[in-house]
């Protein structure tokens, strides 16, 4: 844990981000070119107000250009929808309620196929010259029509004109926790890493831009620390002062979250723990050095993938308050017939601590990505103006107590759908539009949102407490063999960290390709493809460590050194595990010892050894990462000692005193056996008691065995 912090450290010291800031935007929306607009066959809602006063012009620009044959525009404004199944059917062009006025759009004057749309709307009597009297507040849906020559529709899109309170109305606006996730899917590169498609990094950066332009809407943040890597990795050239949005402020809230999206209740089903401990501590980390500001982890978004277990782990990490999706709270509420509860409950973990909780509506974060037009197409201002209105039929509806509702808005969400979403909370009187009314929505941090936001109570021995509510989850799933390949690959990742403390950017790429490897997004065939590069990117730092193979060193005494030379290729210190073996060596002072080798140059180590016998034999050297974990390079020389050993000697020397024995009993037995060595005892008689022969003449020459000048 400790060497991966080290390296997030230096993996932010190297992210630079560059982007320009927009001008900030008034009360109008207005739709830009962006990565994610789309080009279809149907009516474009360029711009809409998104809400107005009691006096005020209602204005809705659309874009006429993708409906072959259209001349023209016409508008119908229906009574106001009471719910969300009327919204719906609204929508979807299915059915509206009276008709309150129609009308024809004038000519933008600018570029052709561009049309407007502007309403006067009074609360008082008589109405305004094509325009409408609204006495009351409400959403009332607007069908546009493009007509062709003869009258002809070609296609409708619906929008809403949402009249606000009158500004003297004593119902307080319903506080809106907005929490804007910055996460894009990860592509995968040639060599396996992860990085951002060029669309996907221009959303983002657009995205970013969007939330400076509103600055002062109170909101949180949730950036996935993993994109914002892979921001770098397609856009490096980016300026980090492009990420002011996201970093703390009297109007943002930075949270927490793992480094990279992960389906956490799988994770730890399949006993990774440690690593979803790792997930959540590496991204913090990497925000706080991106960032440099750390999130908040006293509040945390529950996903679908987070269970009771889960629950349990981010109440341990010191987690005290959670947003609960409406679609996952039980028993399960129709959305269509029953409100998303706006007042504040507690969850409880399964050790019986409790937290508190508010929901965040699921519709409505679905209607920023999926909402579209009558024919099903997906317009993205549309989408947004459509968000606003079920908002504010949840405003409407949300009288008495001190209410609040939490928003997510997913990383996916087209900017142009957030524009229009953001624009509706920065002018939430409608001053933009003309009189200002009374504001429906009050934009907050979470912070402030559970601070304001009362509680559903209930009584039990202790008196009036929260009520508790449950929330399910998804059912873990098998995440078959990369738990175990995971877990080689920190191995790994700690091993190389130990092999280049001074220099932890060196492993960058793994560790961020290890952490990246989880995305839920991904594939079981990217992941592995992902944990697989990681791995690459280790042996790449581990192959600039090598030696010479096949090296013939003599010994010529019993205890000599044999020279190891290891080449350190990288341009940083680098430390290393040596560890000798030979089955006729022996290593006096030791078999294993830790080397730093300098770097960029070769270092000489020598390992003293002793020779137990003479000949050739092997010495095998292995070099490891410091933690003598991860493999770097081996070598095996061919150790020829000539020496001879102490034993050997002693061995030598008996058997030539053996050898001297014998031959000088040899030379004694065949000097008796030729009689030139006498056999008589000491008193004169023969030995075997033979008695002598009488010497007779011719027996002995007195000049035997005589040399010359003898007597």
């Amino acid at each position: 844990m400790k060497r991966a912090s080290i390296l997030l450290s230096a993996i932010g010291v190297v992210l630079g981000l560059v982007f320009s800031l927009a001008a900030p935007s008034d009360g109008q929306i207005t739709e830009t070119t962006t990565a994610d607009s789309t080009s279809r066959s149907q009516i474009h809602l360029v711009s809409v107000s998104p809400w107005i006063g009691p006096a005020a012009v209602f204005r809705a620009e659309v874009d006429l250009r993708d409906v072959a044959g259209a001349t023209g525009v016409t508008f119908t404004l229906h009574q106001a929808v009471n719910d969300r199944a009327a919204l719906d059917r609204a929508i979807a062009g299915e059915q509206f309620g009276a008709t309150l006025l129609r009308g024809e759009a004038a000519s933008s004057g600018g570029a052709s196929g561009l049309a407007v749309i502007d309403i006067p709307v009074s609360d008082t009597w008589p109405a305004p010259e094509n325009g409408v009297v609204l006495t009351t507040s409400g959403v009332l849906p607007l069908a546009i029509v493009a007509v062709g020559a003869n009258g002809d529709e070609l296609a409708t899109i619906v929008t809403h004109l949402i009249r606000l309170p009158d500004p003297d109305s004593r119902t307080g606006p319903l506080a809106i926790g907005l929490v804007v996730e910055q996460w894009e899917r990860p592509s995968i590169a040639l060599d396996g890493g992860t990085f951002l498609a060029p669309t996907d990094a221009d959303h983002l950066l657009t995205t970013l831009r969007t939330l400076d332009e509103f600055a002062r809407v109170p909101l949180s943040t949730l950036p996935s620390a993993s994109t914002l890597i892979d921001l770098n990795l397609t856009r490096p050239e980016f300026d980090q002062a492009s990420l002011s949005s996201l970093r703390p402020a009297p109007t943002r809230q930075l949270l927490a979250s793992t480094y990279a999206p992960i389906a956490v209740s799988s994770w730890l089903s399949d006993g990774l723990v440690a690593e979803t401990e790792n997930q959540f501590t590496a991204g913090t980390e990497s925000l706080i050095r991106q960032l440099g500001a750390t999130p908040d982890n006293r509040i945390a978004v529950i996903t679908p993938s987070i269970d009771s277990t889960a629950l349990a782990l981010l109440h341990n990490r010191g987690t005290r308050a959670v947003i609960v999706p409406s679609d996952q709270l039980l028993p399960k509420i129709d959305s269509a017939r029953t409100p998303t509860p706006t007042l504040g409950f507690d969850v409880r973990t399964p050790n019986g601590d409790r937290m508190q909780a508010i929901a965040t509506d699921s519709t409505v974060t679905a209607r920023l990505q999926v909402d579209g037009g009558v024919d099903g197409s997906f317009d993205a201002v549309a989408a947004g103006q459509n968000a606003v209105a079920d908002l504010a039929l949840i405003g409407l509806a949300a009288t008495g107590d001190a209410r609040g509702l939490a928003i997510v808005v997913p990383g996916s969400t087209p900017t142009a759908t957030l524009r229009v979403l953001l624009s509706a909370l920065a002018d939430r009187d409608g001053a933009g539009a003309g009189a200002p009314g009374s504001a429906l929505l009050s934009p907050v941090t979470l912070d402030d949102l559970f601070a304001i936001t009362d509680v559903t109570t209930t009584f039990d021995a202790k008196g009036r407490v929260p009520v508790v509510q449950s929330f399910r989850s998804e059912e873990p799933t098998s995440m078959g063999t990369y738990p175990a390949s995971l877990r080689s690959t920190r191995r790994s990742i700690d091993g190389v960290l130990s092999m280049v403390p001074e220099s932890p950017y060196l492993a960058g790429a793994a560790v961020h390709r290890a952490l990246a490897s989880g995305d839920q997004s991904l594939t079981a065939d990217q992941r592995s493809g992902v944990l697989i590069s990681a791995d690459r990117a280790l042996r790449s730092i581990t192959g600039e460590v090598v030696m010479t193979p096949q090296q013939v060193v003599t010994l010529t005494s019993r205890s000599g050194k044999v020279p190891l030379s290891i080449e350190n290729r990288l341009q940083v210190p680098v430390h290393v595990h040596v560890t000798l073996r030979s089955a006729k060596l022996d290593f006096p002072e030791g078999s294993e010892f830790d080397q730093m080798l300098a770097p960029g140059t070769t270092t000489r180590v020598d390992a003293v050894v002793t020779t137990r016998a003479t000949g050739a034999f092997p010495l095998d050297v292995s070099v490891s990462t410091a933690d003598d974990s991860v493999p770097v390079t081996t070598a095996r020389f061919t150790v020829r000692s000539t020496a001879v050993s102490g034993i050997g000697l002693i061995i030598s020397i008996g058997a030539g005193l053996f050898l001297l024995v014998w031959w000088i009993r040899h030379f004694r037995s065949s000097r008796r056996a030729a009689g030139l060595i006498g056999t008589t005892g000491p008193d004169g008689s023969d030995s075997d008691h033979a008695q002598p022969t009488p010497a007779v003449a011719g027996d002995y020459d007195p000049f035997d065995a005589q040399n010359p000048g003898d007597p």
